[in-house]
């Protein structure tokens, strides 16, 4: 490169930051501007990396105030826009003093002004989610796109939306690895199934909202609930992991928890849990199940895909590397009747979920984050040297 480059990342949650962190500080300087992230590496949550805070005393105050911001945020003392507000106003300080940054941002989240924009080196947004033209932040997302240098994406699914508003866009994929990063050592792949004609099984569920199909995934299971007959019985325990707090997604499950408890086949339960315990979900399930509607690219099926896990999965989860038929089916659309024919096949047929555990462990490096880390590497290498 003919310049060390100086990123200033700047995000308001959480998300898959420490990836983008450590991605950027591999190329060059980074100032951090994501309280969550920031709170994170204080707290020792990965473990092989710390906070740096700038040596600026004007930046560091803007950094603890965005601190401070958002913890009264996750308090309630402060709406989220109040909050994202204050880190908009630290970002476009930032840049106002140090002409030249690279500013590095997820989305439309924050918006910087007309003058701040013409003293950038660079403005790479990296699309995480997809939009819709009757989306509320759609206007926002385009115009996020349009002025930036550099636009990447993460599934095959955004391609269209960014390459109508972006002639500079390169795919990034995601991995699934995330605990090997904060505990030091990969969760066990392996596991000890049952495949005995599957007189039970477990599956864990990512479809706990209406976006992630909730609605979809219960009324499958209504309708395999009705394919056993008195003499085929097997106990099927639905695991949804997330909490089911939309007033129609909770009404649902209510009303078909109702509608299975007579022959006890179908088990649901659902909560929210820790990344932790999530994993541990994970390893003890015979299948992952999410039928979202609207995605970027999953990182709770890629976790699953990472320790082993076949999985049923839509379209829109937007997982480049999932190959159909060998880790699992993917859903053609996006339909109760052919997620439940899906659901059906598996139970029939357990030595499915063998074959395609095999093939996902044998595929395994498809699900790391090497290949996100990799891919800025190689964007920047490129790209910058012709500045």
């Amino acid at each position: 490169m003919s310049f060390e480059p100086v990123f200033l990342f700047s995000n308001p949650h959480s998300q898959h930051s420490f990836f983008t962190y450590i991605a950027l500080k591999d190329i060059g300087k980074t100032i951090l501007l994501c309280p969550p992230l920031q709170i994170q590496l204080l707290f020792g949550k990965w473990p092989s990396y710390d906070v740096e805070f700038s040596r600026n005393p004007f930046v560091l105050c803007g950094q603890l105030l965005c601190i401070l911001s958002f913890l009264l945020y996750k308090a309630r003392f402060l709406p989220e826009r109040l909050y994202i507000k204050c880190l908009t106003h630290v970002t476009n300080y930032i840049l106002s003093e140090f002409p030249s940054l690279i500013w590095f941002h997820y989305q439309d989240y924050i918006q910087i002004s007309k003058r701040n924009r013409s003293l950038l080196k660079l403005d790479v947004c990296e699309l995480i989610i997809n939009s819709e033209l009757s989306s509320e932040n759609w206007d926002s997302t385009v115009k996020a796109i349009s002025y930036a240098d550099y636009v990447t994406y993460t599934s095959s699914n955004l391609a269209n939306m960014v390459n109508s508003f972006s002639s500079k866009s390169f795919l990034v994929h995601y991995g699934g690895n995330k605990s090997s990063y904060q505990f030091h050592s990969s969760f066990n792949n392996q596991k000890s199934s049952k495949f005995h004609l599957l007189n039970s099984i477990n599956i864990a569920a990512r479809a706990n909202t209406i976006r992630k199909g909730i609605d979809i995934f219960l009324e499958s299971l209504l309708l395999l609930n009705s394919r056993f007959d008195s003499e085929s019985k097997p106990v099927i325990n639905i695991i949804i992991c997330g909490a089911v707090s939309e007033p129609r997604a909770r009404a649902l499950l209510d009303k078909t928890n109702n509608q299975l408890s007579n022959n006890g086949i179908i088990k649901i339960s659902s909560r929210q849990y820790t990344q932790s315990a999530y994993l541990n979900i994970l390893r003890t399930s015979d299948l992952f199940v999410m039928p979202s509607r609207l995605e970027g690219s999953s990182p709770a099926a890629l976790e699953a895909l990472w320790l082993g896990v076949p999985s049923v999965l839509s379209q829109a989860c937007g997982i480049d590397q999932f190959k159909d038929g060998e880790h699992g089916i993917i859903l053609s659309k996006i339909t109760p009747q052919l997620l439940c024919d899906a659901l059906y096949s598996v139970i029939h047929c357990p030595i499915k979920l063998r074959t395609w555990r095999s093939s996902i462990e044998n595929d395994i490096s498809l699900y790391t984050w090497k290949s996100y880390l990799d891919s800025y590497k190689c964007i920047f290498a490129k790209h910058l040297e012709r500045i």
